[in-house]
Order: structure tokens, then sequence, then C-alpha cells
């Protein structure tokens, strides 16, 4: 990947952008590390809005879903996690493709909300 790197860092030190042969944009957070624990850097305001936001939202799905969940710990339900991103990437004027099937069960390995 490196071959189409054109300019690093973008924006901080932790985001890198790629120009592919087709034109298209790639971005790299924190050479595709565990995001949160290389770009947060002290838990900023940018890194925070977002669990605010996810909070926030777990809030509205447990008021929306009162008498049908069961009484225990559950997770955030990955759908809000996924319109959080969507949220923040679309307020900085981001936009992303769609995984193909393959990066889809790569992913998978690291979610285990049952």
């Amino acid at each position: 990947m490196s071959d189409f790197k054109t300019s690093v860092p973008l924006r901080d030190l932790n985001l890198d952008e790629y120009t592919l042969e087709n034109g298209n944009h790639l971005f790299v957070i924190a050479d595709g590390r565990v995001a949160n624990l290389v770009y947060a850097n002290g838990n900023p305001a940018d890194v925070m809005d977002m669990s605010f936001s996810v909070m926030a939202f777990g809030v509205e799905y447990l008021v929306k879903n009162n008498g049908k969940l069961e009484n225990h710990m559950l997770n955030v339900p990955l759908e809000l996690d996924h319109q959080v991103v969507r949220l923040k990437l679309g307020a900085l004027g981001i936009t992303f493709d769609k995984q193909t099937g393959e990066q889809k069960n790569y992913t998978k390995q690291f979610f285990t909300h049952e």
C-alpha cells in the first residue's frame, strides 16, 4: 500500500491519505492499529464527542425498547456504533465505501456482540 501514499501526515500525525490508481482516496487511521488507543492521545474532545454520542443513542435505544430487553448488562448494538461513525465522518466531509464480503467476515472476529 505504501506505493500509493501521497501525503503524510494529514490533519495530524495519526491519519494518512493514500491516492489509489483509480483516483479514490483511502484514509488510514493510526497506521491501521487500534485507533482509540493510538489516535485519542488522552481522550481529546474530538474522541469524547463520539463516546457521548454512543451513550446518547444507547439511552434512546433503551427508552424505545422499554420492557422488551432482558434485565442484565447489555452491549450497545453495533448499528448504533456504525450510526455514530457515519455521522462523525459525514460532519468531517469524509465518505467511505461499503465493505466487501471478505472484509465483513474479517471484522466479525473482533465483535462479539451477543
